[in-house]
């Protein structure tokens, strides 16, 4: 029998501990699926470029967003 928690999923259902808490499902990898080393969106950055920056993450994919406001800081005195 599972142990269930008081705290509620978001169908309503009581939260299963020992899968909450159990093994872990996603592993860090020696060679990820990601490039540690990606654009630099701010190089010839155009208001069209910008607007689809922001688009882009208002939707869901915020990595050009997140390389723009990284990019930013590093060049910030």
């Amino acid at each position: 029998m599972p142990r269930l928690s008081r705290i509620l999923g978001p169908d309503g259902e009581r939260i299963d501990l020992d899968e909450l808490f159990g093994e872990a499902r996603a592993r860090p990898t020696l060679t990820g699926v990601r490039s540690p080393i990606s654009g630099f969106p701010a190089e010839g950055l155009t208001p069209n470029r910008l607007a689809a920056i922001h688009r882009a993450a208002a939707q869901g994919d915020p990595l050009a967003w997140l390389e723009l406001a990284e990019d930013i800081e590093e060049r910030d005195p």
